[in-house]
C-alpha cells in the first residue's frame, strides 16, 4: 500500500513539463518509457518489502521499516523537487538519498531474502540513469 501511495505521489501532480522537454539531454529515454518502467519498479519494489517483511526477525523489522521509509520518502519528494520546483541540484541532492538507501536496502535485504535484494536491483539501476539524467540540468 506505502509503494502505492509513493507511485501515485508521482504521477498525480501535473507539472509544467515545458521546462523539462526544453532542457532534456539527447540522450533520455523516450517519454512513454518513464511510465512504463516505473510501473514495474513500483511493482518490484512492493514484492521487495512484502518478501523482506515477512521473511525479517521482530529485530530486523525495525531498520527495514527506516530503510524503506527513507528510500520512499526521497522517492516521493524527488518529482516535486525536479519538476516543480525545478531545482536540479537539490534534487541530484535527493537521488543521492535514493540511491544509498536503495543499496542499504540491497544489502539488508539480502541476509533476509535474497529474492528480496535482488527485486530491488533494477531500481538502484534506474536511479543511477535518473542521476545522470537529473545532473544533465546542473
Amino acid at each position: 500500500m506505502i509503494v502505492a501511495i509513493v507511485a501515485l505521489i508521482g504521477s498525480a501532480v501535473n507539472y509544467d513539463m515545458n521546462w523539462y522537454e526544453s532542457s532534456k539531454p539527447s540522450f533520455s529515454p523516450p517519454d512513454w518509457l518513464f511510465g512504463v518502467v516505473w510501473t514495474i519498479l513500483y511493482i518490484m519494489i512492493a514484492f521487495s518489502l512484502t518478501f523482506a517483511w515477512t521473511s525479517a526477525k521482530r529485530i530486523q523489522k525495525r531498520k527495514l521499516s527506516l530503510l524503506f521509509g527513507v528510500n520512499l520518502a526521497a522517492n516521493a519528494i524527488w518529482t516535486i523537487i525536479f519538476f516543480g520546483m525545478h531545482l536540479p541540484l537539490l534534487a541530484l541532492v535527493d537521488l543521492a538519498i535514493i540511491w544509498l538507501s536503495t543499496l542499504s536496502l540491497i544489502i539488508f535485504t539480502r541476509k533476509i531474502d535474497k529474492r528480496a535484494a535482488w527485486l530491488l536491483v533494477p531500481y538502484l539501476v534506474w536511479v543511477s540513469l535518473a542521476a545522470v539524467l537529473n545532473a544533465a540540468f546542473l
